[in-house]
């Protein structure tokens, strides 16, 4: 049996999405349903106009989930990015025995990992939760 990977990690993905996203993936689904139904009709009934006004509609839902599910991919890897990055900024906050200001831990993490240069901002912002997290859990 083969496994499909892929399907399997977009599965996971759809299933940790808001449930805003969630319904907005299912919906175009319910619009092409119909679509097809109104092009079946239309074929049947043998008229070009509506066949391609309907066709229309069917490229649209089908370019509507390909964006949704390009939006939910999107959305999974900046959680799972945001994620990783707080669990590795918690461990080298908790590493240092002295507690500096923000600017030293942002500037001193980015020296330690240069790959997050590009994600300074993120950094900052991160780093400022866990400070205020650690600063309540303290007191």
């Amino acid at each position: 049996m083969v496994r499909i990977g892929r399907l399997r990690n977009f599965i996971q993905e759809l299933a940790e999405s808001p449930r805003i996203e969630k319904i907005s993936f299912i919906l175009p689904f319910f619009v092409i349903a119909i679509d097809i139904i109104l092009i079946e009709h239309a074929i049947r009934i043998n008229e070009p106009y509506i066949i391609g006004l309907t066709t229309l509609l069917f490229i649209l839902s089908v370019i509507e989930v390909g964006v949704v599910i390009r939006d939910i991919h999107g959305h999974y890897q900046q959680s799972s990015f945001e994620r990783l990055l707080t669990i590795k900024l918690d461990d080298f906050i908790l590493e240092r025995k002295k507690q500096t200001n923000v600017k030293f831990i942002v500037e001193e993490f980015i020296e330690k990992n240069p790959n997050y240069e590009s994600f300074r901002t993120e950094v900052y912002h991160i780093t400022c939760q866990i400070m205020e997290a650690h600063k309540k859990s303290s007191s």
